[in-house]
């Protein structure tokens, strides 16, 4: 229709039905609607409880530098936030471990393997004769080690290594 109307009569009062919402506004909340959002407050916690986590582990991973050397930080670092659950674990081993070596230096290094399963090695750093570490070492697995290797899911190998 291309012409000009002068004056529509609608045959019908349009004031009295009822006003529907718009597709647009089931849609989008008003902000009112997300404070109010049982999912929106869940997600929000989660994100608290996330964040707060990561502090946590970066403070453990504050705690394992002081216990141990890294052979190489980041990669170590990157190894630990891969495999949470091993932080725990070497904090718990330190004392006994450090104790089994007399308090020789420890080192954490990251074992390059060929298969996606990667482990990260705790090396007592030993002076002294192959033997005595071997004994040492036995020491450490009967005191400790074998009772909690379980909890180290395939990815911590404690052993030493022979310094000239």
């Amino acid at each position: 229709m291309n012409g000009i109307i002068d004056q529509q009569t609608p045959s019908r009062d349009w004031t009295t039905v009822p006003r529907l919402p718009m597709l647009h506004e089931n849609i989008q909340p008003t902000s009112s609607a997300k404070a109010a959002d049982p999912l929106n407050d869940l997600l929000e916690g989660l994100e608290h409880q996330l964040q707060e986590q990561d502090r946590e582990f970066d403070l453990s991973i504050k705690t394992l530098v002081r216990m141990y050397m890294f052979s190489d930080r980041r990669e170590v670092t990157a190894f630990l936030r891969s495999n949470r659950t091993v932080v725990p674990l070497l904090i718990e081993a330190f004392p006994h471990f450090n104790r089994s070596f007399n308090g020789t230096p420890l080192l954490l290094e990251v074992m390059a393997e060929e298969s996606e399963s990667r482990t990260i090695n705790a090396l007592a750093m030993w002076w002294g004769i192959r033997e005595e570490a071997r004994a040492r070492l036995r020491s450490f697995d009967n005191s400790w080690w074998l009772e909690n290797v379980g909890k180290a899911n395939g990815r911590v190998v404690f052993d030493y290594q022979i310094e000239k």
